[in-house]
C-alpha cells in the first residue's frame, strides 16, 4: 500500500516544523522525522490507528509519534493522509463533512 500526503497534509506538516522551530531547544527536526517515519507504518499496518469520531462517510485514524496526529483515509491500495495537527486542536470542519 502506499501513502500519498495530501497538499494539507504537507503544509501542515511545515507549520509544525516552524512552530517547534521557534521554540529554545528546538526539536522540529527530530518531531518532523518521527511523524514521516511513522507514515510510512501506515503503509505496512494501516489499521493500526484509532477511528476519529465525527467523519461521516470516510474512514479516518489518527497516530501518534510525538504529540500531533495525522488525519488519514484508507482506500483499498492507499492510504491518504489528509491532514496534520496537535492532538489538542480540533478537526478542521471540512475533513468532517467529507
Amino acid at each position: 500500500m502506499k501513502v500519498y500526503w495530501a497538499d494539507r497534509a504537507k503544509h501542515r506538516l511545515t507549520a509544525i516544523h516552524d512552530d517547534i522551530s521557534e521554540k529554545p531547544s528546538s526539536s522540529a527536526g527530530k518531531t518532523v522525522r518521527k511523524i514521516i517515519a511513522r507514515s510510512r507504518q501506515i503503509a505496512e499496518h494501516p489499521p493500526a490507528g484509532r477511528k476519529t469520531p465525527n467523519i461521516n462517510e470516510m474512514t479516518a485514524e489518527k497516530y501518534y509519534p510525538t504529540l500531533y496526529r495525522a488525519i488519514y483515509r484508507i482506500r483499498s491500495h492507499q492510504a491518504d493522509v489528509l491532514s496534520m495537527m496537535h492532538d489538542r486542536q480540533l478537526l478542521p470542519s471540512d475533513i468532517k463533512k467529507r
